[in-house]
């Protein structure tokens, strides 16, 4: 009996390390999504993985596993954040025709920005 309590043990210790390692694998993804503005995964994969990780977040509610509850909430917070920057994609800055103006060939085919009035350091 103690061998089988052991091998539970062992056991739910192994679902946690695989739960953590799903929210870990979100984070970094998550990050590089909102600096970005943009999310570069594809719709299908993010519209699954959050509606996955939400019905797992209920099951583990229902049956009152509390650390199973927060581990799937997290990543369905995380898929959300990147499925809504999947659906609105933050637009980069254009440079409107008053910044261009102010662009001056640096040398080469490079441009600088000078602001007006201000002096050119070469």
């Amino acid at each position: 009996i103690a061998f089988l309590r052991a091998m539970d043990l062992v056991f739910e210790l192994i679902g946690y390390i695989g739960l953590a390692s799903v929210v870990l694998c979100w984070v970094p993804q998550t990050l590089a999504t909102v600096r970005s503005g943009r999310c570069d995964i594809r719709l299908s994969f993010v519209v699954l993985s959050v509606l996955g990780a939400a019905c797992l977040t209920v099951y583990f509610m229902s049956k009152g596993d509390t650390l199973g509850a927060l581990l799937n909430g997290i990543v369905t917070v995380g898929g959300a954040i990147n499925l809504f920057y999947c659906l609105f994609p933050r637009r980069l800055p254009t440079l409107s025709h008053a910044a261009t103006r102010d662009l001056v060939p640096a040398g080469g085919d490079d441009f600088d920005l000078i602001r007006p009035g201000a002096d050119r350091l070469n």
